[in-house]
């Protein structure tokens, strides 16, 4: 099925769906409202099952290609990241020895350090001081994650959330924050990209 009204042409089954230039996977679930995904080199828009995507996309495009192209910068910072190869004994030395030495400095008690794997965060902090670590921060800079570290105890002395001040006490202890940042962002779509290797088996 294809159509030329507002630049928008349906691919294959409409699963797919051309609209100025980018292609869209078309997801239909029980959702209320319409959101774009980021995952892969191909944006997901996850619709409810009676949705229009190219009424969704004539309201909201300029609005998408803009999260887009930052999404394709990212892209870009991330291919040239690498992973580090370190096993969970090393990493987890490293978790200590940072910890040891960012609760003495913030003078904040640590219960308990866990690890699972996170698909969209690099840590949880629980006020009763436990703490839980995306277990893919061992493929990652140690500064990087020191930095995920300090952020989390951090937390234990600051209960406002990210508050302005919780912002200002980071960048103070890291005078490179903004690179960090965007590292930890790109690593995200690094690991994604990794995992859709993976599931197409290449």
């Amino acid at each position: 099925m294809m159509f030329n009204e507002n630049n928008g042409r349906f691919l294959g089954e409409n699963k797919f769906f051309e609209y100025e230039g980018i292609t869209f996977e078309i997801i239909r679930r029980k959702v209320r409202y319409f959101r774009v995904e980021f995952n892969g080199e191909i944006p997901r828009m996850i619709l409810p099952p009676g949705g229009d995507q190219k009424k969704v996309l004539k309201e909201n495009i300029g609005r998408i290609k803009r999260k887009y192209e930052k999404y394709l910068d990212l892209i870009d910072v991330a291919g040239e990241l690498k992973f580090y190869k370190r096993d969970s004994q090393a990493f987890e030395e490293i978790v200590r020895r940072y910890t040891e030495l960012f609760s003495k400095e913030l003078q904040v008690n640590v219960r308990e350090i866990k690890y699972r794997k996170m698909r969209r965060m690099w840590g949880n902090c629980r006020s009763n001081g436990v703490i839980t670590l995306n277990s893919r921060l061992k493929k990652l800079p140690e500064n990087v994650i020191s930095y995920i570290i300090f952020h989390e105890l951090l937390h234990l002395d600051e209960r406002g959330g990210h508050s302005i001040r919780f912002n200002r006490r980071m960048k103070k202890r890291f005078s490179d924050h903004k690179k960090i940042e965007m590292e930890l962002k790109s690593y995200f779509i690094k690991f994604d990209l990794e995992d859709v290797k993976l599931k197409n088996g290449l």
